[in-house]
């Protein structure tokens, strides 16, 4: 796999975490309190400012999602070589 291939990949799950963190419940919920307890609408430089902000969780979840598949990758290629050990030290 090549290193462009790897970037379109990042790109893709950084977009959806990013949308998924916009268009969440949670987020929204949070600038409807925040928009209450100012007592004036939010402008639009502010919900920029909290999408650009966004990323950054939306990157760590990117990278936790390919943590996590390369440790189960790991711990099924490590379960595997011990049966073949096994096998192996039987015969």
């Amino acid at each position: 796999m090549n290193w462009f291939s790897q970037l379109l990949n990042f790109a893709e799950s950084l977009t959806a975490h990013w949308i998924a963190l916009l268009t969440g419940g949670a987020a929204i919920l949070a600038l409807g309190f925040w928009e209450r307890k100012r007592r004036r609408p939010i402008t639009f430089p502010q919900y920029v400012s909290f999408a650009i902000a966004a990323i950054i969780p939306a990157a760590y979840l990117s990278w936790l999602d390919e943590h996590q598949s390369r440790e189960k990758a790991e711990t099924v290629i490590a379960s595997y070589n011990n049966a073949v050990a096994q096998t192996s030290a039987i015969s």
